[in-house]
């Protein structure tokens, strides 16, 4: 019984690796492949492993992407709460709902450095439900600082 749970977790543990090397693979050399153009050299950080501590540093940053992609407000409005994170806001004036989606991809911190990658996708609506701003599947590269014991973003790079 003891060697039958360790055949299993071993093939568990195997499967999930394979699932984690396949989706790295497919952001590197699939679909996204247009974006290496553009990233140049720092493309490949995003089939590089995250460490836990660097996931669980992502996960608060990724919370305050999460308000950032739910506020519709103006622009500057927008970056003065937000900072560089205000780019993700809907600033329409037209709209009065939205929605979105926030996928983490890799990250690394460092010291007081780090960087984050993301993928987004974001729609905003008028009163009657129609579609009035959109972005859909941009893969995001954030720069960040550690400044006062907080992660912050100091800068964002997407494909224009």
């Amino acid at each position: 019984m003891k060697k039958r749970i360790i055949r299993i977790t071993i093939i568990v543990i195997s499967l999930l690796l394979l699932v984690g090397v396949s989706r790295a693979a497919i952001l590197y050399f699939g679909n996204m492949n247009p974006n290496k153009e553009h990233f140049g050299n720092k493309y490949i950080q995003v089939i590089y492993p995250t460490s836990i501590s660097d996931y669980l540093t992502a996960k608060g940053v990724m919370k305050e992407a999460e308000k950032a992609l739910s506020t519709i407000t103006t622009y500057d409005q927008a970056e003065q709460k937000f900072g560089q994170l205000g780019r993700l806001c809907i600033t329409d004036d037209k709209a009065v709902s939205e929605t979105h989606d926030l996928d983490f991809i890799a990250a690394n911190f460092s010291g007081d450095d780090g960087y984050m990658w993301v993928k987004y996708s974001s729609q905003a609506y008028d009163e009657k439900g129609e579609n009035t701003y959109g972005s859909l599947d941009v893969l995001s590269r954030w720069e960040l600082k550690k400044i006062k014991d907080e992660w912050t973003v100091i800068s964002i790079d997407e494909h224009p």
